[in-house]
């Protein structure tokens, strides 16, 4: 189905079928030229990131005809500069708009804003059926480096090689897997009463501190 709004503003639209092979590839292109002539930042919407990268290269030859700068959102450094149709993968696309939305006051995160400041925007949804239906259920995370954890990664290291001993495998064996933890829990607080794993001491009221018990209570849960 293509949506396609009427452009004299008079509030009416109209909706066609677009059957496979009518040519709803140069359809799309040609509508995104016209939004960008009249100075609208274009976001072209794709289900996949091979073809949002495919067409944005493909077509760049027909928008430059009408100078207009053409790019796609599968690499931040895409997005940079003064683009006036940027080709989107879903995903990325949603992972553009909870940067900005989350991280109004980080200029180098606010990714969208900068294209809504002084234009209007227009959004083209290829493979409509593939966002609302196929992927309906899917939900998108937005992950970071958690800093305090660094003080565990020798902890962790110290793990992985006892459990990774000859001596240890032989005795693995013949226990269950309770008392494996046991065991190896008390190999590493013996280690770290001994200084050899050093383990910063945290004050119990610092943040840092806090937010490291809660994301292992979090963990431990699962």
């Amino acid at each position: 189905l293509f949506l396609n709004p009427d452009l004299n503003k008079t509030n009416i639209e109209c909706l066609a079928q677009i059957s496979t092979g009518e040519g709803k590839s140069i359809i799309i292109p040609a509508l995104a030229a016209i939004k960008a002539l009249g100075c609208h930042r274009v976001d072209v919407i794709t289900s996949l990131s091979v073809l949002t990268i495919r067409d944005a290269k493909d077509f760049k030859p027909f928008f430059q005809m009408f100078n207009l700068q053409v790019s796609n959102n599968c690499d931040l450094l895409c997005e940079q500069g003064d683009v006036d149709i940027i080709y989107r993968e879903c995903s990325c696309f949603e992972r553009d708009i909870l940067l900005t939305d989350f991280n109004k006051k980080d200029e180098s995160q606010d990714i969208i804003s900068k294209r809504r400041f002084n234009s209007v925007s227009s959004v083209i949804i290829d493979e409509v059926d593939s966002m609302l239906l196929d992927k309906a259920n899917m939900v998108l995370y937005l992950s970071y480096n958690i800093d305090i954890l660094k003080s565990l990664e020798r902890l962790f290291i110290s793990i992985w090689q006892t459990i990774n001993q000859q001596t240890f495998d032989s005795i693995s064996i013949h226990m269950i897997d309770d008392d494996l933890v046991h065991l190896v829990c008390g190999i590493i607080l013996e280690q770290i009463d001994k200084k050899t794993i050093n383990i910063p001491e945290y004050d119990s009221n610092n943040c840092d501190y806090i937010n490291i018990k809660l994301f292992i209570k979090r963990r431990m849960s699962i």
